[in-house]
């Protein structure tokens, strides 16, 4: 019973566990361990297979908390945060909708422009599927600096983009 439920949530989050390490630490290699690591944790936690446990919340608690603690113990260089190739593969198979890989290239060089904090709140809108009040409790931050920060971000996006689409 703990196999076929541990199988389930692996299956429906790990995409989502992956994206959300990857876009702190910038790295395939490392986010796949980090990943791995979320779901050992997940394994070992009794807890985690409870039916009011809320498991998705735990998950994303756990994989930005690995991530940042990993960032934080390494002390990553400037150059592994910009390793633009790793970031690119992680989205191009889990973005495989994606029209053209240069657009995908664009987009994630645009992304890696953003800061630590910028890229925590576009990955928990965008990937985790987040509320503005939901991020901001994750992340200590009032719902406004939320909402503030999504749309300056997406404004610096949005100007970062400009000219590099043609109308489809």
């Amino acid at each position: 019973m703990k196999e076929q439920k541990f199988l389930h949530f692996t299956k429906q989050y790990q995409a989502l566990v992956f994206t959300i390490c990857n876009s702190i630490v910038l790295n395939l290699e490392d986010a796949y361990d980090l990943s791995q690591e979320v779901f050992i944790k997940a394994w070992l936690k009794d807890e985690f297979f409870l039916e009011d446990f809320h498991q998705k919340a735990w998950l994303i608690k756990v994989a930005r908390n690995l991530s940042l603690n990993f960032k934080r113990d390494w002390k990553r260089s400037l150059l592994k945060l910009l390793d633009f190739g790793s970031y690119q593969r992680s989205f191009t198979e889990f973005e495989s909708d994606l029209e053209r890989k240069d657009d995908l290239l664009v987009i994630t060089k645009a992304l890696s422009h953003l800061n630590l904090l910028d890229r925590q709140v576009v990955s928990l809108k965008y990937f985790a599927d987040f509320s503005y009040m939901e991020i901001a409790m994750e992340l200590n931050l009032p719902k406004g600096t939320v909402m503030s920060k999504l749309s300056r971000i997406k404004e610096k996006l949005l100007k970062d983009l400009s000219g590099e689409f043609y109308v489809r």
